[in-house]
């Protein structure tokens, strides 16, 4: 990833603050797509139970790994889309160029209608990268459900790092499913968020391990629980609104 800090650098400069589109265009990749907040609950300054600390380890690890990847593709989808799209050759294009230096960089976004589903991608072009593909994805035509495909520059080879599922059903409603693609350190893993009003779910499939790990709290009460393979036997273990190991209730939460 050895154009991350620059464009990065870029995008502060720029900004993040889209345009709204020709409303014939069709809707954009919903934010979520590309950010997420876990919002498990804090412990800072308090003593917690060890059920709570190995949810909370699982859960911050995990999604710190993921929300550095997802940095970049968020930022620069937000570039690209600060002005009004235009259509060429039936493909709907966002396209925003900067100067950092003196030299220029450009963030262009596709989307190319197929029927009720849209295909799209992101390009960056600057004195580095010519047309480089920073993602591919496809969504319904709202750009609420839909999948992605992010790439990186690795080793001066374009590589898939990360694929994501996702659809996002309300304001406060969504599921997002991340996994490691084929051929990089830990392929075959998975992760899948839920967010359904105060209730959050977090369930990952750890490979090469085989471990599955899911974890399931209320935003709202910080009450919650953990059954994982490599933590007690795989037996449910939770904790109450102080974040102290409490015994779990008969009935599943």
């Amino acid at each position: 990833m050895r154009f991350l800090p620059a464009l990065l650098a870029l995008l502060v400069l720029a900004g993040c603050d889209a345009t709204d589109p020709d409303p014939a265009a069709p809707g954009l990749l919903a934010p979520d797509a590309f950010s997420f907040e876990p919002g498990f609950p804090s412990a800072r300054g308090i003593v917690v139970g060890e059920n709570f600390n190995n949810g909370a380890f699982r859960v911050g690890v995990v999604s710190a790994i993921i929300g550095v990847n997802l940095i970049l593709p968020s930022a620069a989808t937000h570039a690209a889309t600060r002005t009004q799209p235009f259509v060429e050759d039936g493909v709907w294009v966002w396209e925003s160029t900067f100067q950092q230096g003196g030299n220029p960089a450009t963030f262009r976004l596709e989307g190319e209608p197929s029927g009720r589903e849209v295909n799209w991608r992101l390009s960056i072009t600057n004195r580095d990268y010519d047309g480089f593909t920073l993602y591919t994805a496809r969504t319904d035509f709202d750009g609420q459900t839909g999948d992605w495909r992010l790439y990186y520059d690795i080793d001066g080879q374009r590589t898939e790092v990360l694929r994501a599922g996702f659809e996002v059903t309300g304001s406060d409603s969504r599921e997002l499913t991340f996994s490691i693609p084929p051929g990089r350190d830990g392929a075959g893993s998975s992760v899948l968020y839920v967010h359904d009003g105060s209730a959050r779910a977090f369930d990952w499939h750890e490979e090469p391990a085989g471990f599955d790990h899911l974890v399931e709290w209320d935003a709202v009460t910080n009450e919650g629980w953990i059954e994982a393979d490599n933590y007690r036997g795989g037996e449910r273990g939770c904790w109450d609104a102080s974040l102290a190991d409490v015994p779990c209730p008969s009935a599943a939460l």
